[in-house]
């Protein structure tokens, strides 16, 4: 018996399009839902199933557009996920990006996403990508919806879909929603832009397609930080010499927001400028010597090996339990290198260790 294959689907999209929702449709109550404008996944979620006679990781991703997260953090934040992801072997079969169609015009945030999603993915790998329009029952009615549509196909996604995207519309149902993922499974392993600029080139973040845009738009809004750092800083010193003292802690509260706010941007400009691959792979190297069982070349494999060719009694649960270790190890480390809990990572194990069947 070989080893199930294990492939990564990536759900991504503004804030608020439903990602969450598309992924509990694949699997219920996995991932928490946002009820209200806030998005509620702020990092990468993992839920695996397994679907017919194929195994997947599909990863629920922070949304753009978040008033909580700079859109250079939410690139940072999937990015080292999608450098670990391609630095330890794991397949990606496919990304779809999702589009709610009762929003009425295409904002300039919500076209930067679109164009840094294009550049993060790169046109070599676009025939991997599904773009989904979601809420339909959320629009007056479907004539206005369709007019939307077009308008999407034909203006906005037209460059990816005439590189192989398919786009379609999503109707909100579990059934579907484990077709669009199947069909999916069905492509061969593909690397994007980001993983080829941060691996292959050692770009750092700010100096790939994708994080080239975000970085202007970043070294902009820290300027205009700066300003209003200085201005509540004015105001504050003026404020401390009227002898009001509410008046002058609310300009300190006023201040400390601010400040904190630059903080926050300046943060974001030194992740943009670090080598994102490289930094990746040092940490990767080191949880594998520490943890023997999460590299391919482990003590596991030549178990593995062994026991194939001699098959005696009790092969079988022997090399299941080997293949479950070598699997937990490796995504033991995975959650390592990303700092997160094996908690974060809510399904990634084999079928022996509970794998939903769908």
């Amino acid at each position: 018996m070989g080893e199930p294959e294990q492939s990564m689907i990536f759900i991504m999209g503004l804030s608020g399009s439903g990602k969450s929702r598309f992924v509990n449709l694949l699997r219920q109550n996995s991932v928490r839902e946002g009820a209200g404008l806030q998005s509620e996944t702020q990092e990468c979620q993992i839920v695996q199933l397994r679907l017919k006679d194929k195994l997947v990781s599909v990863v629920d991703t922070p949304g753009f557009g978040d008033s909580r997260k700079t859109d250079a953090e939410i690139l940072s934040t999937i990015s080292d996920f999608l450098i670990l992801q391609h630095a330890a072997g794991f397949r990606l079969s496919g990304i779809i990006w999702l589009h709610p169609i009762e929003q009425q015009r295409m904002r300039r945030p919500d076209l930067q996403a679109l164009t840094m999603f294009h550049d993060l993915c790169g046109k070599d790998a676009l025939s991997a990508v599904t773009l989904l329009t979601t809420r339909w029952d959320h629009v007056k009615d479907e004539r206005t919806g369709a007019m939307r549509e077009r308008e999407l196909r034909r203006s906005f996604w037209r460059d990816m879909i005439d590189h192989g995207a398919n786009a379609q519309r999503f109707n909100g149902s579990s059934e579907m929603a484990k077709s669009i993922v199947r069909r999916l499974l069905r492509n061969k392993p593909v690397i994007l832009q980001i993983q080829k600029d941060s691996m292959e080139s050692g770009k750092r973040l700010r100096d790939t397609a994708a994080g080239a845009r975000i970085m202007e738009d970043l070294e902009v809004d820290l300027k205009r930080q700066e300003e209003k750092v200085k201005k509540a800083e004015r105001e504050l010193k003026a404020g401390a010499q009227s002898g009001d003292q509410a008046a002058e802690q609310a300009l300190r509260t006023r201040y400390e927001a601010e400040a904190r706010e630059r903080e926050r941007l300046i943060s974001s400009c030194q992740r943009m400028n670090a080598d994102l691959g490289q930094e990746i792979m040092e940490k990767w190297d080191r949880v594998q010597k520490d943890s023997p069982q999460a590299g391919a070349g482990s003590d596991s494999d030549s178990c593995l090996e062994h026991e194939k060719q001699v098959p005696h009694k009790g092969t079988a649960p022997k090399i299941e339990n080997t293949r479950r270790n070598r699997w937990k190890g490796r995504v033991s480390a995975f959650a390592n290198v990303l700092g997160l809990t094996l908690s974060a990572v809510v399904h990634i194990v084999l079928p022996l260790a509970g794998i939903a069947v769908c």
